[in-house]
């Protein structure tokens, strides 16, 4: 085996083994900070240091020394390394800095409210640990960047280039993250220098949507914001490379596209956070002298951390406070198989909020999609396609079917089903024995829950909104007649036959917009589908997205990101405000599903797993439910996108419901 061989080996061995460095260090000095007399002044304060020092590095792999050494190894070789070399060294570092740099910053924290409560005893043994921890962070900061200078860049070409100027300007912003005057300086501008270099470098020789040059652009603009507290110019990088990356997204290859989207998501998730901290007159407060932000934004490092808002946050634990409040009492009435109908449902929601992102424009319309945004034809016409393929002996692929036909155009659609089942059939033939099916599914379809009180709130308003969806007109038409009152109120309705192209084409929007006499830049659309908003924004038009699980990729490219039109609040937009809650509450019509009892719990009749329920349908409700032997219960019920989770990423995941009883 070759010597760099051998050196990988030893390294990837001792990731998988997680061997620890420093535990016995760290326990000997926990148990000296709580000797007598100071244990009961200190205990609250240390605990939370030595868990964060100690076990920290156990649940998050500190690994030893062998593992960093390896790769040190290698690097001396002075040869490129490869991307999964380059990875290793990467993480062992990582590893090794990161539970420091938290223990570092919950030391900061304590420390500044003992110095507010005037505690000098503790505000001096905690300065002492401290210091420790700084220390450490600073050998091994020092320790990477002389691998970097000497041996890694002067090998380094292209994309390691760029990976490895990077790494630098991470190691400097954290030295700079806790030094102080000139160090502090220095470290800042070391690290501003490498970031340029590799963006140089990444705009050279990556693409926009490529990782490493998204997390460059990440980790640069939290350089801007905790180092140079400068979030105005944090965020103008950070938007320029979510726009980069958005425009290029269609031409990302399959291997890198997690990636990348997780990247552009905290992106996007940072510029929420950071857009209200930029001052009325534009300026930033460049203070590079001063102490580095505790806390913070979400770097390329640090990617699963959560940093939920804080009028998010508060809103979830409103709902949960209210499905849990109730009892769970068993129904011992009811027979094992009973089946429920949820009917009076109401709603508890935040009144404020709810969408992530405010309007910067004054908005005049609204351009409505139709199928999964206003009605639920999904469900009501969901075993036609099965039925139909059955007739020519093939079976449905319901995964290909949930993630490849959301709002394409009928012919679009139907050319792909012909030929991924090999269909004996021209696309034209099989829209003429197919649409009778489908026609007679329509006229069970439902509104989708606030598609009846948007409706009716714009129209009482005064507000011109359109309906624009990529189905011919005729089956809008046919679609749309048993809604009561819906044709009437929409100022005009447009299929993708009345225009040159549908969906993700701009045609329908700028069309609506133009009937409706308003400017394009003063619509708001609001879609369930990734087609529909890139038409939205390619029309240059604000959009709102409500988008089903196969959907989730809405949320890179809409302006705001909900689960349910019950949270669609128009006044964000400058539209008049919704006036029907009643102390808090949101009366809602009647939503169906079928649960089953059984054995004290209750769970939702589905179909192959998957929920009857569209995605839509999302919150926590009360009201009645009736039973098959026609009682009345009362019930708090939790649907949807796992709420409690207060997730700032908004990820749609399936359905899920659970119950809680009063009887």
């Amino acid at each position: 085996m070759a010597e760099r061989d051998k050196f990988i080996y030893v390294a990837k061995l001792a990731e998988q083994a997680e061997r620890y460095d420093g535990q016995s260090l760290s326990l000997s000095l926990s148990l000296s900070l709580f000797s007598p007399p100071t244990l009961c002044d200190l205990s609250w304060i240390m605990f939370v240091c030595v868990f964060n020092v100690v076990f920290s590095q156990a649940l998050f792999g500190i690994m030893d020394t062998e593992m960093v050494d390896a790769m040190k190894n290698v690097a001396k070789l002075d040869v490129e390394l490869t991307v999964e070399e380059r990875n290793l060294l990467s993480v062992g570092y990582k590893n090794v800095i990161g539970a420091r740099r938290a223990s570092w910053r919950i030391l900061s924290s304590i420390e500044q409210k003992e110095e507010t409560k005037g505690n000098e005893f503790n505000v001096k043994r905690i300065k002492e640990y401290r210091q420790k921890v700084e220390s450490e962070l600073t050998n091994i900061c020092n320790d990477i960047m002389i691998v970097i200078d000497e041996h890694l860049i002067p090998s380094a070409a292209g994309e390691s280039k760029v990976f490895f100027y990077k790494m630098k300007g991470d190691y400097y912003r954290y030295l700079a993250e806790f030094k102080t005057g000139n160090e502090k300086k220095d470290a800042a501008d070391h690290s501003m220098k490498a970031y340029e270099t590799a963006t140089t470098a990444a705009g050279a020789e990556l693409p926009p949507t490529h990782p490493l040059r998204l997390g460059l652009a990440l980790n640069f603009s939290v350089f801007y914001y905790e180092i140079l507290n400068s979030p105005e110019r944090a965020c103008h990088l950070a938007k320029h490379a979510f726009d980069e990356a958005i425009s290029e997204l269609d031409n990302l290859n399959e291997e890198l596209y997690k990636d990348s989207t997780l990247i552009m998501q905290l992106l996007r998730d940072n510029l929420t956070l950071w857009t209200s901290d930029i001052p009325e007159d534009g300026e930033d407060a460049q203070k590079v002298n001063g102490t580095a932000k505790v806390g913070g934004a979400e770097d390329a490092e640090n990617e699963n951390i959560d940093v939920s808002l804080k009028n998010r946050f508060e809103g979830c634990m409103q709902l949960d406070a209210l499905a849990f409040k109730q009892n769970a009492i068993a129904i011992q009435y009811l027979s094992s198989l009973s089946i429920y109908h949820l009917l009076g449902l109401h709603t508890m929601m935040s009144s404020s909020g709810s969408e992530s992102c405010c309007a910067d424009v004054k908005i005049f319309a609204v351009i409505l999609d139709l199928d999964g945004t206003l009605l639920d034809t999904e469900s009501a016409t969901k075993g036609v396609l099965k039925e139909f393929l059955a007739k020519y002996g093939k079976e449905l692929d319901r995964e290909r079917e949930d993630k490849k036909r959301l709002g394409m155009t009928l012919q679009v659609s139907a050319a792909a089903i012909v030929k991924d089942y090999d269909l004996p059939l021209t696309p034209n033939q099989f829209i003429d024995e197919i649409m009778p099916m489908y026609r007679d599914k329509w006229l069970h379809a439902r509104p989708l829950p606030g598609a009846n009180r948007l409706i009716k709130h714009l129209h009482k308003n005064g507000v011109p909104f359109a309906l624009a969806s990529n189905s011919l007109r005729e089956y809008i038409d046919a679609k749309i007649s048993h809604q009561e009152g819906w044709n009437e109120c929409f100022s005009t309705i447009l299929g993708s036959d009345q225009v040159k192209s549908g969906k993700p084409s701009p045609d329908l929007f700028i069309e609506a917009a133009r009937r409706m006499g308003v400017d394009a830049a003063k619509c708001l659309v609001i879609e369930d589908s990734l087609v529909g908003v890139k038409a939205a924004k390619a029309a240059k038009m604000k959009v709102v997205a409500f988008p089903s699980e196969s959907e989730a990729d809405c949320s890179l490219l809409a302006d705001s990101v909900l689960h349910s039109l019950l949270e669609f609040q128009p006044e964000i937009w400058g539209l008049p405000l919704f006036d029907d809650w009643v102390d808090n509450a949101l009366p809602v019509e009647p939503i169906y599903l079928s649960i089953l009892y059984k054995n004290g719990c209750v769970s939702e009749v589905t179909e192959h797993g998957k929920s009857a329920l569209p995605c839509q349908v999302s919150g926590v409700y009360f009201g009645w439910a009736e039973s098959g032997m026609h009682k009345f219960l009362k019930v708090v019920v939790g649907i949807g996108q796992r709420h409690r989770l207060c997730n700032t990423m908004r990820n749609i995941v399936s359905n899920h419901i659970s119950f809680s009883f009063n009887c």
